[in-house]
């Protein structure tokens, strides 16, 4: 990661943003391929989750 210490230029900073949004853009399609996989495997199995309730295990 990036780090931008007092006094360096703008341009640093952009850089940074830039590439912080690369990352998060890389890893869209590992995460949607990986929610397509969980519902497949649900239709298949015809195991469903309430997602309040996971979301509740969550906190």
């Amino acid at each position: 990661m990036m780090r931008i210490a007092a006094g360096e230029a703008v341009s640093k900073l952009d850089d940074l943003i830039d590439q912080t949004q690369i990352e998060s853009h890389k890893s869209q399609p590992e995460s949607i391929a990986r929610g397509l996989a969980s519902r497949n495997a649900a239709r298949i199995t015809g195991e469903y989750f309430d997602s309040d309730e996971l979301l509740a295990e969550l906190m």
